[in-house]
């Protein structure tokens, strides 16, 4: 049998900041969530601990950190009882960050009368007692911490509820992190694949000139460092002395104005052979550049122009950029020349609404004029513009 709670219910500071100070090391590294969950419920012996991700309507509601469960009835709970729970309706009007306890709820006969409690919770610890809080909430999901309390230690549940209240602020800005750190490797990954797409030599730099993503072409073509090179002291350099003056101008103008981003191209030549087109283009247009980390991609350099193998316009747009797909479409007929009348009769919306899309994706573009728009585009997407001018 658990050990019971002490009867006086108390969680003292120490072991609420050891707490506190495990949510955050645990947003930096998401194997330590079912560690952190069992940390929970060690502060009150005998109950069980849960981490709802989701609450959706017809849906399973996965439990992903749960303690003081049998893993029996887990099974069964995602199996079927999720559809049966009565306390999804009842939650889901609380406002998030208000603290709520069971008995507050509901009574005692209506729990006895639920098929919920008398097939799953009374088996699983004969839990009829609770404290939760809702974390988040969206149109079809909450995300929730919630302590379920067997009736026989029914007078747990007010120190768990207060538990709970000094713990929420934690936890949500615990997820915030860990969902930021999480898009932001998503972003990475995406942007890796999307690159081996791309026909040319493609290279993502982050501040210091560094090499953070590079596609087989680019790889090939630092290898060999008759081009460019990546060079301890700075990063990412082109080889013949004028290319490295233009690219060190072009990365300035990208990146040196942070309310004011822009593409920016020149030429370089081959041995004595033919030129290339280098595009140096912004990845980063939302915000501070400072923002971002130190490691954080932030330019993207384009050296080649062999269109055929060039990778999808909008693809491109929504995976680097963050465009929808309607700001992507706007965006591309507006930089081949159409003008918002024209996209709006292509699109099938009205005129207003094709300038709002517009102004939505030269934002996320970090652009202001629709020339600055073309220029991004016709260094992203070469087949909306020529090449660039040779350097004077």
């Amino acid at each position: 049998m658990a050990p019971r709670a002490p009867r006086d219910n108390q969680v003292s500071d120490r072991a609420l900041l050891d707490i506190i100070e495990h949510v955050y090391a645990t947003s930096c590294d998401p194997t330590q969530w079912s560690a952190l969950a069992d940390a929970c419920r060690r502060l009150f012996p005998g109950t069980a601990f849960s981490l709802h991700i989701t609450l959706e309507a017809g849906a399973y509601d996965p439990v992903p950190e749960w303690a003081g469960w049998d893993p029996h009835f887990i099974e069964l709970y995602k199996q079927h009882y999720y559809r049966i729970n009565p306390f999804t309706a009842i939650l889901r009007p609380i406002r998030p960050g208000r603290v709520v306890r069971a008995s507050e709820l509901v009574t005692r006969r209506w729990i006895d009368r639920q098929p919920f409690y008398q097939e799953w919770l009374k088996p699983a610890g004969n839990f009829t007692h609770a404290a939760g809080v809702t974390l988040m909430r969206s149109a079809n999901s909450l995300t929730r911490l919630s302590y379920n309390i067997p009736e026989d230690l029914a007078e747990v549940e007010g120190a768990a509820a207060d538990v709970l209240r000094r713990l929420a602020p934690h936890f949500r800005r615990a997820l915030e992190i860990a969902g930021r750190l999480g898009g932001r490797a998503a972003a990475e990954t995406a942007l890796a694949a999307l690159l081996e797409q791309v026909g040319d030599c493609a290279i993502a730099i982050d501040r210091r000139r560094r090499v953070r993503f590079a596609n087989r072409r680019a790889l090939a073509l630092l290898e060999s460092r008759a081009l460019i090179a990546e060079r301890p002291s700075r990063g990412l350099s082109f080889v013949a002395h004028e290319a490295e003056e233009a690219f060190t101008r072009a990365l300035e103008g990208c990146l040196g104005t942070i309310e004011r981003p822009a593409a920016a191209s020149f030429m370089v030549r081959v041995g004595s052979g033919r030129a290339l087109p280098v595009h140096v283009l912004p990845l980063r247009t939302a915000g501070s550049f400072a923002a971002a980390g130190a490691n954080a991609a932030v330019a993207l350099v384009v050296i080649g122009a062999e269109r055929s193998r060039a990778v999808p316009p909008d693809t491109a747009l929504r995976s680097l950029y963050g465009l929808s797909r309607r700001e992507a479409d706007v965006a591309l007929l507006i930089a081949e020349g159409a003008s918002a009348r024209e996209t709006a009769s292509r699109l099938g919306v009205s005129t207003a609404t094709t300038r709002n899309q517009l102004a939505a994706a030269m934002a996320k573009l970090g652009v202001h004029r629709r020339a600055e728009l073309v220029a991004l585009l016709a260094g992203l997407l070469p087949r909306l513009g020529g090449e660039p001018p040779e350097p004077r």
